[in-house]
């Protein structure tokens, strides 16, 4: 997209809107103060925005419009809304005649010099705003054009911008923001005759460009500080106004380096980008109706209720036709939105990930329950070190020296892998809007992903027929008898062997020989022994106090079909003592969709991409019984 420019949207909060400039906008920047190095600018008015047949009126009254943000200069002024781009700060905000007017001051940094030339020199000179819109008010017309006004509404920040939505918001003249002497070339100040001399009544041509070049270049050097004397003597000498300009522009930029005003950038919230705000407020609905209709709306979505993805298509791409009820019409619509620069593919990748998102991570597959997670920033092995026991404290004779012990350590490395796999979207799903479907396959792969990362997971603890995977710290295996993590023989489900496996937990030593308190929580079994499990656990009223049931209520039962034996664990809280950890890249908390073919004829493809990984760490906090043979 080449310019976004942030405007008004009858319902969510920011939209894109790509204007031509309008030549009556650009005037000359009379109300530049060179020695402040402010200039005052309307920077938003009443005029009525067409936009996807309803015209936005932002209206511009004391009562409407909430100005906190503007006490102190604090408020950010940017260039093109980028929060990364502040030129300045906003000194002071008034409304005046249904236009809001602010006075911005430059900031003494190589992009506000810039900006401040640019404004002086009168090649930018349009503004816009940020901010956010409380309540709106929608006004039908029996014409078909509706209004849409927003009757309270608080502004975050002022941009400098190439193209505004409002082209009445520009630097303020004097002479009102669409006045100019059309014998008047623009430059960097509207004229008045200030400090001029006077000419004759009825000049000629030559009298006239004479005057209009004396006028300008006397205003152009008092604007930038120059003496009178310097202003007269380039009057006399017959100075040409752009070799006169670049000495005043010279002049000031010299003036201000030498008195450097600090940079007041204040710490300001700042609107969303357009695009992002458009893209949100779709996918928020499209998502809503993905999850079903009983899911609740958001007020950023409540434009686009009602609408169709089609329809979205057409605004993302700036269709102004009438939408034809043909599929061939509806399909033509989409294959040029998903093909365009437009933001509806974004917008389309943004609902798909975020529902993709809502199901994976509401999903609760055993290895959550049983590893700790710790995210890696890259795909490189990372070491993860688990601290052993503080030193053990030292009695302290009189006079004697405090001795400093040192911490025990164990080193294991954690690493992620990426994965991907093609998805299709089929053009029926696009084309009927059968958002249902839609949400069936996202569902379907989610369920798949997290099936691979438990097949994962427990190949990994089944590794090295069943002992797991060898640790460096030990060269063992995780579960051996050495270390007492592996039943010495197995044995079925019973009050006898989880005692024991119970026991052999809670002996566990740290490396430096304190016991570490791991306590099993977790009872894990495969289907063949989920039975025998579930009679371990059941509450009993026993009739004598020796036949109490000790596990009821002790442990919390997992099954996992990837066990394919009699064999069965004990886990402890992975957030005390885990025996595994699982990895995702670090910003990724969920497997992520990127469209990939652009609605080719059979519908519309995508990549999904996930980045996981699982290590063991630790014998201390699982232990493994065999079972029956």
């Amino acid at each position: 997209m080449s310019v976004a420019v942030l405007t008004r949207s009858p319902y969510g909060e920011m939209q894109t809107r790509l204007k031509a400039p309008d030549p009556r906008a650009i005037v000359s920047p009379s109300s530049y103060d060179a020695g402040a190095r402010t200039v005052e600018a309307i920077v938003a008015t009443e005029n009525p925005i067409e936009r996807w047949g309803a015209n936005e009126v932002l209206i511009v009254t004391k009562a409407a419009v909430d100005l906190t943000r503007t006490a102190n200069g604090r408020m950010a002024f940017l260039l093109n809304h980028d929060p990364n781009r502040p030129i300045g700060n906003v000194v002071k905000v008034s409304i005046e005649a249904e236009q809001l007017v602010a006075v911005l001051r430059f900031a003494d940094t190589p992009e506000g010099r810039k900006a401040e030339g640019q404004v002086a020199r009168g090649e930018l000179s349009q503004f816009s705003i940020g901010y956010r819109v409380r309540k709106w008010d929608e006004r039908h017309s029996p014409s078909g054009i509706d209004t849409v006004r927003a009757v309270e509404w608080e502004i975050y920040e002022v941009s400098l911008v190439s193209i505004p939505a409002d082209k009445a918001a520009v630097v303020r003249s004097l002479k009102g923001p669409h006045s100019m002497d059309p014998e008047d070339e623009i430059v960097l100040d509207q004229h008045d005759d200030t400090n001029v001399p006077a000419a004759q009544d009825n000049p000629g041509p030559q009298t006239r460009a004479e005057r209009s070049r004396a006028r300008t270049i006397t205003n152009i050097g008092q604007r930038a500080g120059m003496t009178q004397a310097r202003i007269d003597q380039a009057i006399a000498a017959g100075t040409a106004v752009e070799n006169f300009r670049a000495a005043a522009f010279e002049a000031l930029t010299s003036r201000q380096g030498q008195e450097p005003l600090a940079p007041q950038i204040p710490d300001f919230m700042v609107l969303r980008d357009e695009g992002d705000s458009k893209i949100s407020a779709m996918a928020s609905e499209l998502m809503r109706r993905m999850a079903g209709e009983n899911r609740p709306r958001t007020a950023s979505a409540q434009r686009y209720f009602g609408t169709s993805l089609v329809e979205m298509a057409a605004e993302a791409t700036g269709h102004r036709g009438r939408i034809g009820n043909s599929p061939a019409e509806r399909e033509r619509i989409l294959k040029r939105a998903f093909h365009s620069t437009s933001d509806f593919p974004a917008m389309f990748e943004t609902a798909t990930n975020g529902r993709m998102a809502e199901r994976y991570v509401s999903a609760q597959p055993t290895y959550r329950l049983l590893c700790r997670r710790r995210d890696l920033s890259d795909y490189r092995p990372a070491p993860h070190y688990r601290p052993g026991d503080m030193p053990a404290l030292e009695k302290l004779v009189e006079g004697g020296e405090i001795t400093f012990g040192t911490f025990s350590e164990s080193r294991e490395y954690l690493m992620v892998a990426p994965y991907a796999q093609g998805i299709a979207f089929s053009r029926q799903m696009l084309v009927n809007d059968d958002y249902g479907a839609i949400d069936d396959l996202l569902n379907s792969y989610g369920e798949r992903v997290i099936a691979f990362e438990e097949r994962l997971f427990w190949t990994l603890v089944l590794s090295a027929a069943k002992a797991g995977p060898t640790l460096q710290s030990t060269g063992r295996a995780i579960f051996n008898t050495t270390d007492g993590s592996l039943a010495a023989a197995g044995g079925d489900i019973s009050t006898a062997t989880a005692g024991a496996a119970r026991a052999a937990m809670r002996k566990q030593k740290s490396l430096d020989g304190l016991f570490v308190q791991s306590e099993p929580k977790f009872i894990v079994t495969g289907p063949d022994k989920e039975t025998a499990a579930d009679t371990l656990l059941a509450a009993i009223v026993p009739n004598e106090v020796s036949k109490a049931n000790p596990f009821a209520g002790a442990l919390t039962k997992v099954v996992s079909p990837e066990i394919p034996d009699n064999s069965w664990y004990l886990f402890a809280d992975p957030a005390k003592v885990p025996a595994f950890i699982y990895s995702l890249l670090e910003g990724y908390t969920a497997p992520r969709l990127t469209l990939h073919s652009p609605f080719e004829t059979q519908g519309l493809r995508a990549k999904v991409e996930h980045d996981v990984g699982f290590a063991a760490i630790d014998f201390r906090g699982a232990y493994r019984n065999p079972g029956p043979a």
